[in-house]
């Protein structure tokens, strides 16, 4: 079954001065690795998710929209033995993931040696998925789903970005650089960008904000 024919859960939060739905679904593959590997399969893990995800109100606050690429380790005996985080994402959402990881933790199965699973989730403002994850949360006002979310499009930050490097404004640039980076922007003017730059903009000049 196709991840958007998965629909798990919905609860509600606060979002700016109403209330929102948070709506989170799962892959096949993944939800393979939680069989094999968590007590009660995947439908156990979701009610861990159901009971403790949240989009952080910073992150939605300030269009925090994109993947967070995690990588859990398992004891041999089970358990949680490492959460890494391998790319930054920022507005809190590491520190919700690692609480909600964490209490998962007696859940995993021992199987006589380390087992390690890399997965994603992404996070996006808005009813309609533009990308999706291994677990995908999306939050929306509740009343009006299809309102548009008010953050940027790709294309708009390209066009901040051009006009950035113009000036010579390479902190903005980086800004907005990793702003596309953490939603995995894959236009071919973004990988210019890249190839210039370095995949995580480690060769851009450090420069001034202006």
């Amino acid at each position: 079954m196709n991840w958007h024919k998965k629909l798990l859960f919905l609860l509600f939060a606060s979002l700016f001065a109403g209330p929102i739905g948070l709506r989170a679904q799962v892959s096949d593959e993944f939800g393979k690795f939680l069989e094999d590997h968590f007590e009660g399969g995947e439908k156990a893990f979701l009610n861990q998710v159901y009971s403790h995800i949240r989009y952080p109100r910073m992150a939605r606050e300030n269009c925090g929209i994109g993947h967070l690429h995690v990588r859990l380790t398992l004891k041999e005996t089970g358990g949680l033995q490492q959460i890494d985080f391998l790319n930054p994402f920022g507005f809190g959402v590491e520190e919700d993931v690692t609480n909600l990881l964490m209490k998962t933790n007696d859940g995993w199965i021992g199987t006589g040696e380390n087992k390690t699973a890399e997965f994603s989730i992404s996070y996006q403002i808005g009813s309609h998925p533009k990308f999706t994850g291994d677990i995908t949360v999306s939050a929306y006002k509740v009343g009006s789903p299809d309102e548009a979310s008010g953050c940027p499009e790709s294309r708009e930050i390209l066009e901040k970005i051009a006009k950035a490097i113009s000036k010579e404004n390479f902190k903005k640039v980086r800004k907005l650089a990793m702003e596309l980076l953490r939603r995995g922007d894959k236009t071919e003017a973004f990988a210019r960008l890249q190839e210039v730059y370095g995949a995580d903009f480690s060769k851009m000049p450090e420069g001034d904000e202006e």
